[in-house]
């Protein structure tokens, strides 16, 4: 009986150790991109989704870049910048969440009448970006890649330092918010306050 509850015990602290380890590699998405209608770029991180999406577009899969939230950021000042003509670029300036991202942007799809995109962000943010995403455009017809911009983010060291660990647990916080149907900006705060209350 002491053999197994030992066994029992090791294989509960080996299981969570896997678990743990594997934390921050679910979260990251990155499909090999293929040519597709359009890039749809999400704002809110750092230049690296900018620079992501530019790559892409420079490499030809795909004509056009839709910037989604183009208020933040100057997104669209910098693209323009490197070199991409405006006519290339369709601003949606109404998104305030990674779930109306995906609404704002599926309506921009249906209205130029785009059957495909390459969705761009940063690494850590991906998993989430594909959760929204799918659930949106699930019966649209609409084929998405998913492609992730690189960031300083550590996937198998996500516990390293407060940065990797911030991330870590507002993406998973996110994630179980969106599941549950929290969306909006009074979500957002929800969230900030949590974190705040726990000291992260």
């Amino acid at each position: 009986m002491k053999k197994i509850c030992k066994f029992i015990g090791l294989s509960l602290v080996v299981g969570i150790i896997i678990v743990l380890f594997f934390l921050g590699e679910f979260l990251i998405v990155n499909d090999k991109p293929i040519e597709s209608d359009a890039i749809i770029v999400l704002t809110g991180g750092g230049q690296e989704r900018t620079l992501a999406a530019i790559s892409l577009y420079r490499e030809g899969f795909a004509p056009l870049i839709i910037i989604s939230n183009a208020r933040e950021d100057g997104i669209y000042e910098s693209i323009i910048k490197l070199g991409v003509p405006a006519s290339n670029i369709i601003k949606e300036i109404k998104a305030n969440s990674t779930y109306t991202n995906a609404q704002y942007t599926l309506n921009i799809m249906n209205e130029h009448h785009l059957k495909s995109a390459l969705v761009v962000s940063s690494d850590y943010h991906m998993r989430r970006v594909k959760f929204n995403f799918n659930h949106i455009f699930s019966s649209s017809g609409v084929r998405l890649t998913y492609c992730a911009a690189q960031t300083e983010y550590s996937s198998k060291y996500w516990f390293s330092t407060r940065r990797n660990l911030n991330n870590t647990f507002d993406e998973y916080t996110k994630i179980i918010g969106n599941a549950l149907g929290f969306n909006g900006v009074e979500d957002k705060q929800i969230f900030k306050r949590f974190k705040n209350w726990i000291g992260l």
